[in-house]
């Protein structure tokens, strides 16, 4: 399921959130620019690569790349396997 809510705000801005298990996106659209912020975690049994196809598909639909990342949690790669 997943669920969306918009909302107009001042200056041409558009704001449109998006959740679904595992993904929290967050669109701002303003005239000639979109931020999308991305909250990710793994599913259940999920391995890495799986996951970082899921961010992937996110950031092609919105012609987006990486600018900033950050890393909240302890990692633990010997759950995951890059395969």
């Amino acid at each position: 399921m997943i669920a969306s809510v918009a909302a107009d705000t001042p200056q041409s801005s558009r704001i449109s959130r998006k959740c679904r298990p595992g993904l929290d996106a967050s669109v701002i659209d303003r005239p000639g620019r979109r931020e999308v912020h991305i909250t990710l975690r793994p599913l259940e049994g999920e391995k890495l690569s799986a996951t970082l196809r899921r961010l992937q598909r996110l950031l092609d639909a919105h012609e987006a790349v990486v600018v900033k990342q950050d890393i909240f949690g302890p990692v633990v790669l010997a759950k995951w396997s890059i395969s």
